[in-house]
């Protein structure tokens, strides 16, 4: 009778430590899984912009690619200009593209002014990484109209596809100034009103 009694209270003594065991195993899983999501969220997100009109304008939010889509400005869409600025403004490699709404209509630069990097007026400058993917040399057309060349890129990890640049006026790259690595994708340079089509500086020499 004791002997039977004493088993009684092993096995529910053995079985309370196999069931805390096996809720602790399982826990651990759980408390890996929520480290592994905080890490990942973490992580920085690529900015995307996409640009809905030809217009050379700047009056929305360029401070961030998020603040910019948030506040266009008054016309409520978003230039080529401004996306530029935006993702300048934003850390990281950010993506540029073009609605195919305005797809053969050509984007003409009209604000004036040279000898500043910013891209507020003259070329467009490009300062971080980026990428701009236009809908093809056909439909996606850049023209800087005379008034200096159309891209300056000063940044590495810049990527430019699928567009005709045009109408550049500069000695030194009329379509496209490259001081650092660049990556040009079916990429059609012509009309310079003066200059090469593109002048790519050795950055040694800087």
């Amino acid at each position: 009778m004791l002997f039977t009694a004493w088993l009684a209270r092993f096995k529910r003594w053995a079985g309370i430590r196999t069931q805390t065991n096996m809720r602790q195993k399982l826990r651990r899983p759980t408390r890996k899984l929520a480290e592994q999501a905080e890490r990942l969220e973490d992580r920085t997100l690529l900015a995307a912009v996409t640009v809905d009109t030809t217009a050379d304008t700047i009056d929305g939010v360029t401070t961030s690619i998020a603040n910019l889509i948030a506040s266009p400005g008054t016309d409520g869409n978003i230039s080529l200009r401004e996306a530029i600025v935006a993702a300048n403004n934003t850390a990281g490699a950010d993506t540029i593209s073009f609605d195919p709404s305005i797809n053969g209509n050509t984007i003409t630069l009209s604000i004036a002014g040279t000898s500043e990097d910013a891209a507020a007026t003259g070329d467009l400058d490009i300062t971080d990484a980026l990428t701009i993917t236009g809908n093809g040399r056909s439909s996606t057309i850049i023209d800087a109209n005379g008034i200096d060349r159309v891209f300056h890129i000063l940044a590495d990890n810049v990527t430019i596809s699928d567009m005709t640049v045009t109408g550049g006026d500069e000695s030194q790259g009329a379509g496209l100034r490259i001081e650092q690595i660049a990556v040009l994708n079916n990429l059609l340079v012509e009309g310079s009103v003066t200059g090469g089509g593109i002048y790519m500086r050795n950055v040694d020499d800087q």
